[in-house]
C-alpha cells in the first residue's frame, strides 16, 4: 500500500507544471522591490503569484485527474487501481495547497527570513507524523492522504501569518492580481520551469516503470 501511495503522489506532481515557475520568482521579485524600498509592490508580487497559481492549478486539476486515472490504470494491477484512484484527489489537493504554500515560503526567503521558513517546514513534517499516527490506524492508507492535506494546510496558514507580520502591506486575504507583475514573473519563471521539467518528470516516470515491470512492492 505504501507503494501505491508513493506512485500516486509522484504521478500527481505533474500538476506542478501548471505553476509556470511563478513560486520560484517570488523570492527574486520580493527581494528586488524591498531593496528598492517599495514594500507595497513586494506585497503585490506575493498576491499576484498566489492568485495566479491558485487559478492555474485549479483549472489544470480536473483534466489532469482524468488523465492520471488512465495512467494509473495502465501501470497498476487491477486490484491496486481502486485504492490509487481513491487516493488521487487527496494527493492533488495536497499538491495544490502545497504549491500555494510555496509562494508564501518563497516570500519569507524574499524578506530574508529563511529561518522562519525552515521552522515552518519542520512544523509541517512533525504535524504530518502526528496526523499519520492518529489517522492511519483509523482510516488505513486514506489516512495518509488526509494527513498530507492537513500538513499542507498548516504550512500554508502559518506561512501566511508569519509573512504578514514581516510584510504588513499584505491584506487579510490575498486577492489582488497585477497583470504587469504577472508578465514580469512569467518571463523569469518559465525559464526556471523549463529547467525543472525533467526533474519533475523523473520521479513519477521511475516509479511508474518500477510498478509496471517489477511490481508495486519495489516502488515501496
Amino acid at each position: 500500500q505504501l507503494g501505491i501511495w508513493s506512485i500516486v503522489l509522484a504521478t500527481g506532481t505533474a500538476v506542478r507544471l501548471s505553476e509556470l515557475g511563478l513560486a520560484a520568482g517570488v523570492v527574486r521579485f520580493v527581494a528586488k522591490y524591498l531593496a528598492q524600498d517599495d514594500p507595497a509592490r513586494a506585497a503585490a508580487v506575493v498576491q499576484t503569484a498566489f492568485v495566479s497559481i491558485a487559478w492555474l492549478m485549479a483549472i489544470a486539476v480536473i483534466p489532469l485527474y482524468l488523465l492520471l486515472g488512465l495512467v494509473l490504470d495502465y501501470f497498476l494491477a487491477a486490484d491496486e487501481f481502486p485504492l490509487a484512484i481513491a487516493l488521487l484527489p487527496y494527493a492533488l489537493a495536497a499538491l495544490w495547497i502545497g504549491s500555494l504554500g510555496s509562494v508564501l515560503t518563497s516570500g519569507l526567503d524574499g524578506v530574508l527570513r529563511t529561518d522562519y521558513r525552515s521552522w515552518i517546514l519542520i512544523l509541517g513534517v512533525v504535524s504530518h507524523l502526528l496526523f499519520v499516527l492518529l489517522l492511519v490506524p483509523e482510516f488505513g492508507l486514506l489516512g495518509l492522504g488526509y494527513a498530507q492535506v492537513l500538513q499542507s494546510l498548516i504550512v500554508l496558514s502559518v506561512s501566511w501569518l508569519v509573512l504578514r507580520r514581516r510584510l504588513r502591506e499584505l491584506p487579510v486575504i490575498p486577492w489582488r492580481w497585477n497583470p504587469a507583475l504577472f508578465r514580469e514573473m512569467l518571463g523569469y519563471g518559465l525559464n526556471i520551469q523549463v529547467a525543472s521539467i525533467a526533474q519533475l518528470l523523473l520521479d513519477p516516470m521511475t516509479k511508474m516503470l518500477l510498478s509496471k515491470f517489477a511490481g508495486i512492492e519495489s516502488v515501496a
